[in-house]
């Protein structure tokens, strides 16, 4: 019997990462450099 091949197997992977700490590490920096953007983006224009 010929074994079947499930084209679903990386649904659970994340893109661009092997493992899901890896994108939630990138958008909590993302995030964390935006404030700071922000922060200093405020400071200039008050």
């Amino acid at each position: 019997m010929k074994e079947q091949v499930n084209s679903n197997d990386n649904l659970g992977s994340p893109p661009f990462f092997r493992k899901w700490s890896g994108m939630y590490g990138l958008v909590i920096g993302v995030l964390a450099v935006l404030v700071i953007v922000f922060h200093f983006f405020s400071l200039y224009f008050s």
